[in-house]
């Protein structure tokens, strides 16, 4: 998604990367503060705001669509294509809910099905792979008590010569 200023140009702010997918309005915006207040603004939270709004209003006039499919439909559905069909700078041109939403009654929705099991939200995962007796159950124990025997003995060295340097003169 880049933000585009009331030409349709991208917003010298906004990014240019090759996963632009959309533009929407990001200068001259107007935004709700905290403050319960109205300002004008500009950046491209505002555009992504409007873009997820588009997203949103498919989603929830289609509710059968995937998301690629919606992702699909505004990108196909976009005005203002840039030559070529995209650009990084507008992806595929100005989002459009609209034209978005009626296209969307012409498609099928994607036979997915849920990974769900019964009234469960997420299965329980992978079986668990048996363990081998290895190495890699006792070798990571016996590093770390060497490490701690390690450094008990530089510690010990350490505090243990404390005699000022001319004594060791004979």
């Amino acid at each position: 998604m880049t933000a585009v200023d009331e030409d349709g140009n991208r917003a010298p702010f906004s990014t240019r990367r090759w996963y632009a997918t959309v533009s929407a309005p990001g200068v001259d915006v107007v935004i709700a503060d905290p403050d319960r207040k109205y300002y004008e603004g500009w950046g491209t939270s505002a555009a992504a705001a409007f873009v997820s709004g588009a997203a949103a209003l498919v989603k929830a006039a289609h509710p059968g669509l995937t998301p690629a499919q919606v992702k699909r439909l505004l990108e196909d559905t976009a005005r203002n294509a840039p030559v070529g069909g995209r650009d990084d700078s507008r992806g595929f041109g100005f989002v459009d809910p609209a034209a978005a939403i009626r296209e969307g009654g012409r498609l099928r929705p994607d036979d997915l099905t849920s990974a769900a099991y019964g009234r469960k939200y997420f299965g329980p995962g992978p079986d668990r792979v048996k363990e081998e007796d290895t190495a890699s159950g006792w070798a990571a124990p016996a590093a770390g008590g060497l490490g701690v025997a390690l450094l008990i003995t530089a510690v010990v060295i350490w505090r243990g010569d404390r005699r000022r340097p001319d004594e060791f003169l004979i």
